[in-house]
Parts: structure tokens; sequence; C-alpha cells
């Protein structure tokens, strides 16, 4: 199996009509693991922790932070 990755932003209706395409032709298409935090989830954290919401630093914390950066 070979794997391709694409991003390109299109409407939903435009995503249901390529993902209809794709598997009358055998192609599966996954949705891409989000990886970046909006900039609303950035402020809530910021908010949480400026109300005494602290956390110890362990890798998972790290993971859900920054992902893979």
């Amino acid at each position: 199996m070979h794997t391709i990755e694409l991003q390109h932003e299109i409407s939903p209706e435009q995503f249901e009509t390529v993902r209809k395409l794709l598997k009358a032709i055998d192609i599966k298409v996954k949705k891409p693991e989000k990886t970046k935090m909006s900039e609303d989830e950035f402020y809530a954290m910021i908010d949480k922790a400026r109300q005494g919401a602290f956390h110890r630093d362990t890798p998972e914390l790290r993971q859900e932070l920054f992902g893979n950066v």
C-alpha cells in the first residue's frame, strides 16, 4: 500500500464529491490528525493557567500542548 498526502482546503460539498470519486476507484480518504492548537485553544489554556490550574510537566502534557512540533 502506498500513501500520498495532499493538503487542500475544499468545501464540505466538494469533499463529498471527491470522496465518492476516490472511493469509486478504490482510494481511501483519511482525515488528517489535528496537529496545531487554535488561537482560541491557546488563550483558553493561558486563562486556565492564570486561574491556578497548573499541571506537572509530563511527556503526555507536552504532546497535548505542542503535538509534533
